[in-house]
C-alpha cells in the first residue's frame, strides 16, 4: 500500500511543476498567437484576438474560434472517451489495432498490479487511467515492486485510477488526422542534456531551462522537470543529479519525450508504413474523433508494426499542434494548421 506521505510528496511535485511550468505561459501563448496568425493569413482569413488566448478566425461569412491546440472540432463525449486509456485500448484490441499489454488497477489493488507486472517478464510503464496530459504522472522503466509503488502514488495524484501496461520497444511517433485522413507524423525523441565537464546534472538542467526561456524562437513550450521519471532515467544510467557529466558527452534524462525540444522533433511524414496510416485512419473512425494524434511506438515507422512489435500507445483529441512546427528543420513543417481551417472554414455542417 502507498503510504500518506508518499501521496503528499507527490502532490506537493505538482505544486513544483506548476511553478515551474508557469514562466514557459507566455511562450506557450506568444507561439500559437504566432501560429494562427500565420495561418490565418495563409489562407486569406481575418484573425481577431479576443483576449484571454481565444482568437475569432472568419473567412468567406463563417467563422470559427480557436485556443492553442483547442479547435470546434470534437464534442464533450469524444473527448470524454479518448481520455480513457483502458477503454480506447480496449476497443483497439477488439478491433485488431496493436496494443501493449495492460491493467487498470486502484492504489488499493497493488497487489493485482505487482502479478501483472512479474508476468510481463520486461519492464512496464505506470500512467494516469484517466485525464493524464503532456506526459504528467508518467513513470517509464517500472520493473521492480518499489518502482511500481513510487510511480502509482505519482499517477494517483492525477487519475483514481492507474494504467499499467508493457513498455514498447523504440521511438514515439505522433500521427495528426483530421476527418480520418492522414495529415502528418512526427518523430518525438527523449529529453537530452549535453556535459561539460563541470556542472552536475542538476546544473545542466537548470540551464537547460533558461535556455528554453532565452531562446530567440520557441524551443519548448514545457521546462524539464525534477521528477521521479527523471531521477529513474538517470539512475538506469548509473548517473544521479549530482553526477557531473563529461564535456560533449549527451545524456537522456527521461524516457516521457513530453518534455522534449524541437532539436528532438523530426518529420517523418514521408516515411510512415501505408499500413500504419491506414489503421490509423480506422482508429479515428472507430472513435468518431475529427481531430486525432495518435503516438505510436516502434522501432520503425517505414514497417508495419506487426512486423515490429509495434503499438498505438494513445489516442489523443485537442493534441498539442506546435509539435508539428517545433522541429529540427521547421522548413519541412506541414502546414497543419491551415489544413485545420480549411476544414472549420470549409463547406459542410455548421455550426462546427
Amino acid at each position: 500500500m502507498v503510504s500518506l506521505t508518499a501521496r503528499i510528496r507527490h502532490a506537493l511535485l505538482q505544486r513544483r511543476f506548476d511553478a515551474a511550468i508557469g514562466p514557459f505561459g507566455a511562450i506557450r501563448t506568444a507561439c500559437y498567437e504566432r501560429l494562427w496568425t500565420s495561418a490565418a493569413v495563409n489562407v486569406n482569413a481575418t484573425l481577431d484576438d479576443l483576449g484571454y488566448g481565444i482568437y475569432r478566425i472568419a473567412r468567406g461569412g463563417r467563422e470559427t474560434f480557436v485556443s492553442a491546440s483547442k479547435v470546434m472540432l470534437d464534442g464533450p463525449v469524444t473527448l470524454m472517451m479518448a481520455g480513457n486509456k483502458p477503454l480506447v485500448s480496449r476497443m483497439l484490441k477488439e478491433h485488431g489495432h496493436p496494443v501493449g499489454r495492460f491493467l487498470e488497477f486502484k492504489l488499493d489493488e497493488l497487489e493485482l498490479a505487482e502479478s501483472f507486472l512479474a508476468s510481463l517478464g520486461c519492464a512496464a510503464v505506470v500512467k494516469p487511467a484517466v485525464s493524464g496530459a503532456s506526459g504528467r504522472g508518467v513513470t517509464m522503466g517500472i520493473r521492480t515492486p518499489r518502482d511500481l509503488r513510487r510511480a502509482s502514488a505519482l499517477a494517483s495524484t492525477y487519475s483514481r485510477t492507474i494504467l499499467i501496461e508493457q513498455q514498447a520497444a523504440g521511438p514515439s511517433y505522433r500521427l495528426l488526422y483530421i476527418d480520418g485522413e492522414f495529415v502528418d507524423a512526427v518523430e518525438k525523441r527523449p529529453p537530452c542534456v549535453v556535459g561539460d565537464g563541470r556542472r552536475t546534472v542538476a546544473q545542466l538542467v537548470r540551464a537547460e531551462n533558461l535556455r528554453r526561456l532565452r531562446g530567440a524562437a520557441p524551443l519548448s513550450m514545457q521546462p524539464l522537470v525534477v521528477d521521479v521519471e527523471l531521477k529513474r532515467c538517470l539512475a538506469e544510467q548509473g548517473l544521479s543529479l549530482s553526477s557531473v557529466i563529461a564535456g560533449g558527452t549527451r545524456v537522456t534524462v527521461k524516457g516521457v519525450v513530453n518534455e522534449n525540444t524541437a532539436a528532438e522533433n523530426s518529420s517523418v511524414r514521408d516515411r510512415v508504413h501505408p499500413d500504419t496510416i491506414r489503421r490509423g485512419a480506422e482508429i479515428a473512425r472507430l472513435l468518431r474523433i475529427r481531430l486525432a494524434g495518435h503516438d505510436v511506438i516502434t522501432t520503425d515507422i517505414s514497417r508495419p508494426l506487426a512486423e515490429t512489435g509495434g503499438v498505438f500507445n494513445e489516442v489523443n483529441t485537442t493534441p498539442g499542434l506546435q509539435h508539428h512546427y517545433l522541429i529540427d528543420r521547421p522548413e519541412h513543417a506541414f502546414p497543419v494548421m491551415e489544413r485545420l481551417l480549411d476544414v472549420l472554414l470549409g463547406p459542410g455542417e455548421w455550426p462546427r
